[in-house]
């Protein structure tokens, strides 16, 4: 059983996006989780995910600040925590090649909840955040939960085949 991590991902460079998800993939997969990862390369696709769901479905949010034809992701950033009526206070892990502009732009912003990153140090970042997030699931009482869901999940299934085996006779 694996338990799904949503990551809204802000990158515009595909390879680098593709090699670097599936070093997450892995390290998620030793956790027990399963990466599913929406990828966003401007400003207006996160604004369709905003209105979409507000990004509630989101563990983290990763935002590259360098971003070809769209806003810097500090914009970004800055646009989804200036959202008052229902605050998105999902983590950030904010990253470029240039972390000085990074918190640079966060200390001018004010930016709150953002994590930061070199691209140099993203994987070694986002394992501490990653580990930051999921710890109150890896509490006791939360697994007992996940584990019966799943459980119950399994009996379906199980129902499931059996009536078709039997209707097959």
């Amino acid at each position: 059983m694996k338990i799904d991590y949503n990551v809204l991902w802000v990158e515009d460079d595909k390879s680098w996006y593709k090699t670097t998800s599936e070093l997450f993939e892995d390290l998620l997969d030793d956790l027990g989780f399963k990466l599913n990862s929406k990828h966003c390369f401007t400003i207006d696709d996160v604004k369709e995910e905003v209105d979409f769901n507000r990004l509630k479905e989101y563990d983290l949010l990763l935002v590259d600040y360098t971003l070809k034809n769209s806003d810097s992701g500090d914009k970004i950033i800055q646009f989804i925590r200036s959202i008052k009526d229902e605050p998105i206070l999902t983590d950030v892990l904010f990253y470029s090649s240039a972390i000085e502009n990074v918190r640079d732009s966060m200390y001018k912003l004010g930016l709150e909840g953002v994590y930061t990153a070199s691209r140099r140090d993203i994987e070694t970042k986002f394992e501490l955040v990653v580990n930051t997030t999921i710890k109150k699931i890896q509490q006791v009482n939360p697994m007992r939960g996940l584990l019966m869901a799943e459980t119950s999940d399994l009996d379906d299934l199980m129902l499931d085949i059996i009536k078709i085996l039997l209707e097959s006779e």
